[in-house]
């Protein structure tokens, strides 16, 4: 129970949260904007020591290096503070000559759990099954309830990257899964993580396909034919032309299986 206490939790996909021992961390230190960014960029390299001068010209941009550096060690005091970090007591933030890091035995996070999922996904060297990799997409589905946290004021390069690097990789995952599901004919799953994947990426032709093909396989081909129609409204008015022709070979081969199975009825 005392290490319960002791453990802090944050979490970055759908906003910055902060917690300890299951509790919202609400302490006024957090409202001070760089001690939260510091904090998500210190849970986004998972443990690694990342130097201070990065950290202060991440942060601090337009500063002088010395100035940024200053900055950088008042917000690393005011971010201790918020942890609740002590001089006799738990440590969770680590330094190692210049570099600095969270302290990963007392501070988790959703990017960590969801990284070693699509990890063991993606690498595809764990020697899992079929169902036991689905089941590990459905979980980093229930860990990305949202993109990455970034910052609304002077957002360092640095997070806008790792959004669009986590929201590929869960994508990514989804795609794996469905194709898993598919093989499986575990529709009921492959529909799941094909919608999640459209409600990120829903202008990606590989994820439209395979839409398409999940709703095929659950006779829904008037699906298949909306998404078809709205993805070629969205590539004309963003001047990209027509869909690529494996999605129009895959919609014409669909469609008239729709056709043969009208007139027989």
């Amino acid at each position: 129970q005392e290490l319960d206490e002791e453990q802090v939790r944050i979490n970055l996909f759908g906003g910055f949260r902060a917690e300890r021992g299951g509790h919202v961390m609400v302490d006024e230190l957090w409202k001070r904007k760089k001690a939260s960014v510091l904090a998500a960029r210190l849970v986004l390299a998972e443990g690694s020591f990342v130097p201070r001068d990065v950290l202060a010209g991440e942060l601090w941009p337009g500063l002088a290096p010395e100035r940024a550096k200053s900055n950088l060690y008042t917000t690393l005091s005011t971010l201790r503070g918020a942890l609740g970090q002590r001089q006799m007591g738990v440590n969770y933030l680590v330094t190692q000559g210049e570099g600095v890091a969270i302290n990963v035995e007392y501070i988790s996070s959703d990017i960590m759990v969801f990284n070693a999922l699509t990890r063991q996904v993606l690498l595809r060297r764990n020697g899992a099954s079929a169902p036991q990799l689905i089941e590990l997409c459905l979980k980093a589905e229930q860990v990305y309830v949202g993109p990455l946290y970034v910052p609304d004021r002077n957002t360092p390069r640095f997070f806008v990257n790792m959004r669009r690097v986590l929201q590929a990789k869960f994508v990514d995952c989804m795609m794996r899964g469905v194709e898993l599901a598919i093989d499986e004919e575990n529709t009921g799953a492959a529909i799941w993580m094909v919608e999640a994947a459209l409600r990120y990426e829903p202008r990606r032709e590989d994820v439209v396909r395979a839409a398409m093909r999940v709703y095929d396989l659950d006779g829904r081909r008037r699906e298949v034919e909306e998404l078809f129609m709205r993805h070629g409204v969205y590539l004309r008015e963003h001047g990209g032309g027509l869909p690529e022709p494996e999605t129009r070979a895959l919609y014409e081969r669909i469609m008239q299986r729709k056709r043969r199975h009208g007139s027989v009825s």
